[in-house]
């Protein structure tokens, strides 16, 4: 694991590497943080008369360097607020970059990566070595404008809005692992990130297992939706998925049903067809042109209607 270079206030062994904090002219290589300078602290050969000079601190970067941590964190909420596609939004409430950098940069460094869907500098790994299960292969197709039941999933990127053990980086985001740390400190700080690690597993399976049951398989709920048959269908027989000898079996009998209407629907329009006079497939187009006309005039006359009642009441 890779160290932190040791940029830490000399009393409280705060990391001031990111912001402004004070250098001691005196003693050599002696940094204080801007609260324990105005307390007036006196460590080692240290003294609060000594003459100082004042660091501004390089801001941190995760990918390029004009592109600091604030901003992308800044870049990822605007995304979050505004949506993708809504650079100018964004642009405005990450407020140091326009709409075409905010663009640019985020199609770049977190959707078009060797690392997808995790994000990382074109050509380079990801900083952190994880595992994540591919989206289905059936969110390659996916339209931008998802359904309601969607909006928390982003097919494109493999992943959720609220993850499994969702706040799970809140406890290892302030780490570093420093060289001068003493061994207790440095077995805790990795003792956190195993049982990171391990949270991290549970998600994976979490995804794993979401993939498995098509809770994510746009194709398969729009399907769903739009036969309200076959979803009742669906849930009537979800108590007996337990019994079936694997997934795919009780997956393949559901899509046999759908199938079976499918051609129960196909024999009733054929059967309309013949009652009406239709005897071949040239006069199908002319027939059904005329049905619809037909229909249009019969709902407004019957809208007329209703509209005249009303009026004559």
């Amino acid at each position: 694991m890779a160290m932190a270079p040791k940029q830490k206030c000399g009393f409280c062994s705060r990391d001031v590497a990111a912001e402004y904090h004070i250098c001691c002219a005196i003693c050599k290589d002696v940094l204080i943080c801007l609260q324990c300078f105005s307390s007036g602290v006196e460590f080692g050969a240290h003294k609060p008369g000594h003459d100082y000079r004042i660091g501004t601190g390089k801001p941190l970067t995760v990918f390029i360097e004009s592109w600091t941590k604030d901003e992308e964190l800044a870049l990822l909420e605007a995304i979050e607020a505004c949506g993708i596609g809504n650079w100018k939004g964004v642009a405005t409430m990450v407020g140091s970059k326009d709409a075409s950098e905010c663009e640019k940069h985020y199609g770049q460094f977190y959707l078009a990566t060797e690392t997808e869907p995790l994000a990382s500098a074109p050509g380079q790994p990801a900083s952190i070595p994880i595992v994540v299960p591919t989206a289905p292969e059936s969110a390659l197709s996916i339209p931008v404008a998802l359904p309601p039941e969607f909006c928390s999933y982003h097919p494109r990127r493999g992943d959720y809005d609220v993850e499994e053990h969702n706040s799970a980086e809140q406890f290892v985001k302030d780490l570093v692992m420093y060289e001068d740390d003493p061994e207790s400190i440095k077995d805790m700080k990795i003792t956190m990130f195993e049982i990171y690690n391990r949270k991290l597993d549970k998600r994976i399976i979490s995804r794993q297992l979401a993939d498995q049951l098509k809770l994510n398989d746009v194709p398969y709920r729009a399907m769903c939706a739009a036969n309200p048959d076959f979803e009742a269908f669906r849930l009537r027989l979800r108590p007996f998925s337990q019994y079936a000898p694997s997934l795919d079996a009780h997956t393949k009998l559901l899509e046999g049903y759908l199938h079976r209407q499918k051609l129960r629907n196909e024999i009733e329009r054929l059967q309309t067809l013949r009652r009406h006079g239709v005897r071949t497939w040239a006069a199908v187009p002319a027939f059904e042109s005329e049905k619809r006309e037909r229909d249009l005039r019969m709902s407004r006359l019957t809208g007329s209607a209703v509209a005249t009642a009303a009026a004559a009441a």
